[in-house]
């Protein structure tokens, strides 16, 4: 047989709470699995009767520990699902903004492009005027550019891909609970 820590590990219950259950102290408990006592036969065989009980399939079904689990992680990934939810809302809203002000800038920018190479630049005074706009809108640009605007529409995606992974888990542990009730 196994030595007690590793049993003691595979049954979830210390070494000490082995010795209470059984009497003792729990240095009796180390020097069985160190090998200088035996196991007490009646030890050996309740040992023996958890272990065959946890292999057992139906023994997850009759767990109510095994049944709070699954509820605590529904109530997990329900809350996960929430700010989730909160979180993609709150860039949806951002999102319009920030693509009308980056076409805004975007366009401002091609706009003052095609000037500079017009006649309207060939004057001293206009082309130092369309060379301030031009700082002006390539700084609001950078302020909303595409890499903003990338980083939203990202963020966005990953959400939604995050949202699809926790409906998926939250059904598969809705299934595993109505397996455990027998439904």
């Amino acid at each position: 047989m196994k030595s007690p820590k590793s049993i003691a590990a595979f049954l979830g219950i210390t070494q000490e709470d082995l010795s209470l259950l059984f009497g003792g102290h729990r240095s009796q408990f180390s020097r069985y699995g160190s090998g200088l006592r035996k196991l007490p036969l009646r030890v050996m065989r309740v040992i023996a009767d958890v272990i065959q009980h946890l292999q057992h399939p139906d023994t997850h079904k009759n767990s109510n520990a095994a049944r709070q689990q699954l509820m605590v992680k529904q109530h997990a990934i329900a809350e996960m699902i929430a700010d989730n939810i909160a979180a993609t809302a709150r860039i949806k809203l951002r999102l319009p903004g920030a693509q009308a002000k980056h076409a805004y800038y975007l366009n401002g920018m091609k706009s003052l492009e095609f000037l500079a190479d017009s006649e309207l630049a060939s004057d001293e005074t206009n082309a130092a005027i369309l060379r301030s706009i031009t700082r002006k809108t390539g700084n609001g640009l950078r302020a909303f550019g595409s890499d903003t605007l990338f980083r939203l529409e990202h963020r966005l995606e990953i959400l939604e891909l995050e949202k699809l992974v926790l409906d998926a888990k939250l059904r598969k542990l809705q299934q595993t609970r109505e397996n455990i009730n027998g439904k």
